[in-house]
């Protein structure tokens, strides 16, 4: 089965197969799998057989602790000496699920398929690496559906919140909506085990992206199937107590049992992630250069105060950070005259929760006028260095 020009060097590969009993697909994963899919047409078991082999080498050979390992350190994503790893073969893998066999039809692909789902997670690690590095963020947004189902479903994709791993699909959502189905948005939003997020998003965040959904469900600003009164009943479920929460699963209550039925069984589950913030937290390091600290202090009168938003390290923006499923910029106030000055951090909603076009205005009040408590964040500064120019 020859589509194309493009496809004859797997064709003839394949055939070189029996022959020499060796796969020779010049290239990466993609050219493998071009010639097992020329193998299974022809019912060279095989050259299939080999060619996964193939795979599974590069596989093992491209490694996938990756990230994972890394972000157990102190940085934001992993801490300041742990950076990024290259891209492994199993990106390589999920950037040509075009050239996959389906899994549910081929059993020894699927078989691969689980230890390359767990290679996955091992690479991207938690969502804080996630949302905090830059060429983690942009790897996951590249991902296919599959990839970041992977991520998803898995226990040991660890976060700090299930808020954070809701504003890592948000995030991809937002690259990635114009590419997807309502089928597809749905299987993923399963995943979410929404009864788990913070009070933030189950009283505010959540409600909008219900009210933008209801407005226009097929929508970019729509892409979580959740309904207002879906939310109404999070928020009350998460604060029942157990036996609460028993009743209100129950035939007895029906009002709240018809409305959680149709639920995927993810949204109410306890089963927690891997927790990847340690006790001690992690370590984001800040600087300001002692021009920018002059021009901030510098011409203060007495008891005059200002403020400075001093540049991050290793994080993917210059002055804030992810953390809690929410955005968090840390700033320096000193009022002249004191001895010391005071280090804070300044909430901030993330891009990818806001929208724009007409489903923006169904959120926009809740977003823009809830009165809200925000995670709690706790901030411990360690140092500060003055950097001159």
């Amino acid at each position: 089965m020859v589509g194309g020009e493009e496809e004859l060097p797997a064709a003839r590969a394949a055939i070189q197969f029996a022959y020499t009993g060796r796969v020779e697909a010049g290239g990466g994963i993609r050219e493998v799998l071009q010639v097992r899919r020329q193998a299974a047409y022809l019912q060279m078991e095989g050259c299939m057989e080999a060619c996964l082999a193939a795979v599974r080498e590069k596989l093992e050979a491209g490694g996938g602790a990756g990230a994972g390992a890394a972000a157990a350190g102190g940085g934001a994503g992993g801490g300041a000496a742990a950076e990024v790893p290259p891209p492994t073969a199993v990106l390589e893998l999920y950037s040509c699920r075009d050239v996959w066999p389906d899994p549910s039809e081929d059993p020894a692909f699927a078989a691969l398929l689980t230890e390359a789902k767990r290679r996955l997670v091992a690479h991207f690690g938690d969502t804080l690496a996630v949302l905090n590095k830059q060429q983690l963020y942009e790897q996951m947004q590249a991902l296919p559906a599959e990839g970041l189902e992977a991520l998803l479903e898995s226990d040991d994709f660890g976060t700090d919140s299930e808020s954070s791993v809701v504003l890592v699909l948000a995030e991809w959502m937002a690259a990635n909506h114009s590419r997807t189905d309502a089928a597809t948005r749905r299987r993923l939003c399963e995943l979410l085990r929404l009864v788990q997020c913070s009070r933030t998003y189950l009283s505010w965040v959540l409600p909008a992206l219900a009210a933008r959904h209801e407005a226009s469900p097929d929508s970019a600003a729509g892409w979580l199937p959740l309904t207002r009164d879906d939310a109404t009943c999070l928020l009350t479920y998460s604060s029942a107590t157990e036996k609460e929460r028993s009743a209100i699963t129950g035939e007895g209550l029906l009002s709240m049992s018809v409305a959680i039925e149709h639920w995927p069984a993810n949204w109410l589950s306890t089963q927690r992630r891997r927790q990847c913030l340690p006790a001690e937290g992690r370590t984001i390091g800040f600087s300001a250069s002692l021009a920018e600290l002059t021009q901030a202090f510098g011409g203060l009168e007495s008891a005059e105060m200002n403020l400075i938003f001093p540049s991050l390290a290793g994080t993917r923006h210059a002055n804030h950070f992810g953390a809690q499923g929410w955005e968090w910029s840390p700033y320096v106030r000193w009022k002249s005259g004191d001895a010391a000055a005071g280090a804070f951090v300044q909430p901030r909603m993330p891009a990818a929760l806001g929208a724009s076009g007409s489903a923006a205005a169904a959120g926009a009040k809740l977003l823009n006028g809830a009165v809200v408590a925000f995670p709690r964040l706790r901030l411990t500064v360690t140092g500060i260095f003055l950097l001159s120019t």
